[in-house]
């Protein structure tokens, strides 16, 4: 009799369990993922749901000076209004000049500047191009299209000092220049008379890209080996501070959005990171270990994103952040040794470069507003 309510039993549960997977089985599926707009999206939610890298298809545009050789690159800048990116060429000893006003950029010429180029920075107010340059100078471009001199040097200023003249930046609502040299000096210049009006000394070494922020009105500056921001008033052409990054930084890249007076730092070290900096309490706000190995990093107010260029383990991307709230939303990979950035706003282009195959790389931001 036990023998038989035990074989029941077990025949019960036999029954219980086969329903179970029967009702399992009817229940409606979870949500897959679908590929929409070359990102990964949850069919579930009307928001994206950016996964960390997303591949999207790169464009390459041939640096014709360059073609069979390594590049050596510099900070690019584009003029956002005549569509026309700039790029510092080392191996070239030249401006490279493209055109973008569609989404495949092409080459137009390089501008020769006799020495090794660092850094460009448009100044829009005055159609002036600057590129600072490996035998300490900076020279004058004109890159007015209706001018005799278009694309010609019109004015060179002798930094001096026993580095090259590196990264920086134009500020204009003063209508000054601030250029970083590698060993201390930081340079002003009048972008009425193009000539320097101050020159800052003993700052210490590795002196990069100066930024100017439109919220407070200040020029900021980065040094790497010293972990340092610097701050300027560009009024009065005084030093206000110097800032100690406190996070292993050591960046050699400096952006910032006006609208939340946050920065982004292009850090070097290891582990590989970035660091949001508030420029309001002057102090870390936050970092992120998504990707690291940045040089340089640029923000834009039209698309309200933050682009930091990096070396990562795994190779090369763009690390791109939401500029209201620094959150993460992507890696898209790049090339290689591409380590430079610039957004163009018309078409939604972020552009860097390969090194190897010298040319310069554009990509689609992959998620438009």
């Amino acid at each position: 009799m036990r023998r038989l309510l035990r074989l029941s039993f077990l025949f019960l549960c036999a029954i219980l369990i086969m329903a179970l997977f029967l009702v399992a089985c009817a229940a409606p599926a979870v949500p897959s993922k679908t590929k929409e707009a070359s990102l990964t999206v949850t069919t579930t939610s009307s928001t994206p749901v950016f996964e960390k890298t997303t591949v999207v298809p790169l464009t390459r545009t041939p640096i014709l000076p360059d073609t069979g050789k390594v590049l050596a690159p510099g900070v690019m800048d584009i003029d956002q209004q005549a569509h026309r990116l700039y790029l510092a060429d080392k191996t070239a000893e030249g401006v490279d000049v493209f055109d973008i006003t569609t989404k495949q950029a092409v080459f137009i010429t390089t501008i020769l500047t006799g020495s090794a180029p660092s850094g460009v920075a448009v100044a829009k107010k005055v159609n002036k191009l600057y590129a600072s340059l490996a035998n300490h100078t900076i020279v004058i471009i004109d890159i007015n299209p209706s001018s005799a001199k278009f694309n010609s040097i019109i004015a060179t200023v002798t930094a001096g000092g026993a580095s090259k003249s590196a990264e920086m930046d134009y500020d204009p609502v003063d209508n000054k220049l601030y250029v970083a040299n590698s060993d201390a000096l930081v340079t002003v210049i009048d972008g009425a008379t193009d000539k320097m009006i101050k020159q800052f000394t003993g700052l210490g070494p590795s002196l990069v890209q100066s930024r100017y922020n439109a919220k407070d009105g200040f020029m900021y500056m980065c040094s790497g080996a010293q972990n340092l921001l610097f701050q300027f008033d560009p009024k009065t052409d005084v030093l206000v501070k110097k800032m100690d990054i406190i996070d292993d930084a050591e960046p050699h890249g400096l952006a910032i959005n006006p609208k939340t007076n946050v920065g982004l730092l292009g850090n070097t070290t290891s582990p590989l990171h970035l660091t949001f900096w508030d420029f309001s309490s002057q102090k870390v706000k936050s970092t992120s270990e998504v990707a690291g190995g940045a040089d340089m990093v640029a923000y834009d107010l039209v698309a309200d994103l933050y682009f930091a260029a990096c070396a990562t383990d795994s190779g090369p991307v763009m690390a791109i952040f939401n500029g209201s709230d620094e959150k993460f939303i992507t890696c898209v990979p790049t090339a290689t040794g591409a380590k430079k950035v610039a957004y163009d706003e018309t078409n939604g282009m972020v552009y860097t470069v390969d090194n190897t195959n010298a040319a310069l790389v554009g990509f689609p931001w992959p998620y438009q507003k």
